[in-house]
């Protein structure tokens, strides 16, 4: 028996992934498009999977935060039909811990999955996009974010580092 996903829900919970998928999906678009001068698609096609991978700011099996990193991955994997494979690697596994962002701005990973907070000796404009050191509520941050040029700003300062943001998570406040 197959368990059955709540797709809105967890579309708002992976925000993060879909940084991953978008970026897969435009590549995958770039190598099969076809030229006038090249021959048809064959009608079998198969499975393409790519491989991406993910830096934590959290040690493996961390309760909390880590294991939402690894439902992150899996949901992705779920989502894609195992077209796109994420493997997870924890603090210190691939990249030290709270070098994430440097890892992936950098080109050495593919996406992260840490607290902007982390971030602040870069600009202390990420402290905005992080839930400490407190200040909105989770939907008061979610609702600046979508309405209120939140995320506007935050792809406008990331994107400074090489990096697009995408909220996958919430500590809740």
């Amino acid at each position: 028996m197959s368990k059955k996903i709540n797709r809105r829900k967890l579309l708002a919970a992976t925000g993060l992934g879909l940084t991953g998928l978008a970026a897969a999906c435009a590549k995958a678009s770039e190598d099969n498009a076809n030229t006038e001068d090249s021959p048809a698609a064959p009608m079998v096609q198969t499975k393409k999977v790519r491989k991406l991978r993910m830096v934590t700011s959290w040690p493996p099996n961390f309760p909390g935060l880590g294991t939402t990193a690894e439902q992150i991955a899996r949901n992705i994997s779920q989502l894609t039909e195992g077209s796109l494979e994420i493997k997870l690697f924890g603090a210190g596994e691939l990249v030290p811990a709270h070098q994430e962002f440097d890892a992936v701005s950098s080109g050495a990973a593919d996406m992260y999955h840490a607290a902007d907070y982390y971030w602040q000796g870069k600009s202390k404009g990420f402290s905005f996009f992080a839930a400490v050191p407190f200040g909105m509520t989770t939907i008061e941050t979610l609702g600046w974010m979508q309405y209120g040029d939140g995320n506007k700003l935050w792809q406008q300062l990331s994107g400074q580092f090489n990096v697009y943001a995408m909220a996958a998570g919430s500590t809740g406040s």
